[in-house]
């Protein structure tokens, strides 16, 4: 009896010591260990050490459990405009993602929807995200967006001293300048006058170029004599007899053949054969015994 009593007594501290976020309490008033989260329970034969298996893909516990099963993650459907989920955490809830430009329709993100486009004429008050649309807001005086989702409105073009306005601006386009009359003049003469200083630039090279080319020329004539007046005359050098206009020029008559040098009295190299008729008229005679021989 005394020892039921002790044991009725330690009870209330046992179960007290037992950390419930980590332990639970079994039924022979033991405090027992439970799995980890991402893991769930196998068998629990041993209290202090029970066997836990991992979660599979697509699964989840996020706390310290006894289930034997896990939870499952949701289904994200990209035909809802959600975005895939890759490597889902298997220790936490993975709540489905909304593809860009898009936020959840509900509290509960059941679908995504399209976030609102801002307009021209208008700029982003606040971007939005997952959870909320994009607010938009008109553009203040003397400013504008000419494009969509404009983060800010860029103010007008202020027209400088010299200019006045030709296109008032508006909330979706800038303002137009264009130059008072005095300016058309100074422009159009700073033009004119650049064009004049490249003209008279030109002209002068052009000059200059055809004035070297006639100097040359003429130094060409008088070194080449001959050769640069047959150039002049745009005669081929093919046709002109160059030996004959440099006989010419000597003074000289073109050579003879061999022959008739030979018989003109002149030798192969132009020099002056001497004929020697001394022996033209002698008449040959038989050769006669002297008288001491005919003796």
């Amino acid at each position: 009896m005394r020892e039921g009593f002790l044991i009725l007594l330690l009870l209330p501290v046992i179960v007290h010591s037992c950390d419930l976020k980590t332990h639970y309490a079994k039924d022979n008033n033991q405090c027992c260990k439970m799995c980890q989260p991402g893991t769930r329970m196998h068998q629990d034969m041993n209290c202090q050490d029970p066997i836990c298996l991992n979660c599979e893909d697509g699964e989840y516990q996020d706390v310290y459990n006894k289930d034997t099963k896990c939870k499952e993650q949701p289904m994200c459907d990209p035909n809802l405009n959600f975005a895939k989920q890759t490597n889902p955490s298997k220790k936490k809830f993975m709540q489905c993602q909304c593809i860009p430009d898009h936020h959840c329709s509900t509290e509960n993100c059941d679908t995504c929807v399209r976030n609102t486009v801002c307009q021209a004429g208008q700029s982003i008050k606040k971007m939005g995200n997952q959870t909320s649309d994009t607010e938009c807001e008109k553009c203040p005086d003397g400013t504008f967006s000419n494009t969509h989702s404009a983060r800010t409105c860029q103010p007008w073009t202020e027209c400088v001293s010299g200019f006045r306005e030709s296109v008032q601006g508006s909330s979706t386009y800038d303002r137009s300048c264009e130059a008072t009359t005095n300016v058309k003049a100074i422009v159009c003469s700073v033009v004119a006058g650049l064009f004049l200083v490249v003209l008279g630039t030109l002209l002068y090279c052009y000059r200059r170029g055809k004035r070297g080319a006639m100097d040359l020329e003429k130094k060409l004539q008088e070194q080449c004599g001959i050769f640069c007046k047959t150039l002049r005359n745009n005669q081929p050098f093919n046709d002109v007899p160059l030996e004959d206009e440099m006989n010419q020029m000597q003074g000289n008559e073109p050579e003879e053949d061999t022959e008739d040098q030979l018989k003109h009295g002149v030798s192969a190299n132009g020099m002056p054969v001497r004929q020697d008729n001394s022996k033209a008229s002698l008449i040959s005679q038989p050769e006669t015994a002297s008288p001491s021989e005919s003796i």
